[in-house]
């Protein structure tokens, strides 16, 4: 999150001229500004999720931009901060009613929001390390418990912090490899995108 992963800590130890592992000041960065981040995917031919990226004045034209929202994406959609980490701030939108307060909760972590449709996919992730040549790992899948699929449609920060100290069985993630259920060509093209991905936001280590 921010102050950690957002370039900031990483500005200053370049200043302090210490060492330290992980992506630099500017990979950093763009790693957390969303907006950004997927502006620069986009020009690079990535595949993104469409989305609309919204500063305080919308909350004057609540009315019209929910119109267009829901003539882009429909609803449910979701609504997060462009520069936050986790769940911070973040709402899952069923009605233009709830576009605004939720848009309000956004606005309150960063002076960026973004409203992005809902897709019903799974959550694959593929772990890139490197330098001028990186290496994708296998990728994996984070679920929740067989019991709890259905209940849990994306994992709120409450969730993912307090509920888990208290509750440990209501959300017991957990990473399944799967590269033996992948089709190996999909495989390869997913690493490869990982690995365009890292390059294009220069996530490689110092």
């Amino acid at each position: 999150g921010s102050f950690g992963e957002d370039g900031t800590i990483q500005g200053l130890l370049e200043v302090a001229g210490l060492p330290y592992v992980g992506a630099g000041v500017l990979g950093s960065a763009l790693g957390m500004d969303k907006e950004k981040a997927k502006e620069l995917w986009m020009r690079a031919g990535l595949p993104v999720v469409p989305f609309v990226a919204v500063r305080s004045e919308a909350l004057g034209g609540i009315e019209a931009l929910a119109r267009t929202v829901e003539s882009r994406f429909g609803w449910p959609c979701f609504v997060k901060p462009s520069s936050a980490g986790s769940s911070v701030g973040a709402s899952k939108v069923g009605s233009a009613e709830e576009l605004g307060p939720a848009l309000a909760s956004a606005l309150e972590w960063d002076e960026k929001a973004l409203i992005e449709p809902f897709v019903a996919a799974r959550e694959i992730e593929c772990s890139v390390l490197g330098n001028e040549e990186p290496v994708a790992f296998p990728p994996g899948e984070v679920l929740p418990s067989p019991d709890e699929a259905e209940a849990i449609r994306w994992i709120e920060l409450d969730l993912l912090f307090d509920d888990l100290k208290v509750r440990p069985s209501l959300y017991t993630p957990w990473f399944r490899g799967i590269l033996g259920q992948m089709d190996p060509a999909l495989f390869r093209r997913l690493a490869e995108e990982e690995k365009r991905l890292h390059r294009t936001d220069r996530r490689s280590g110092d």
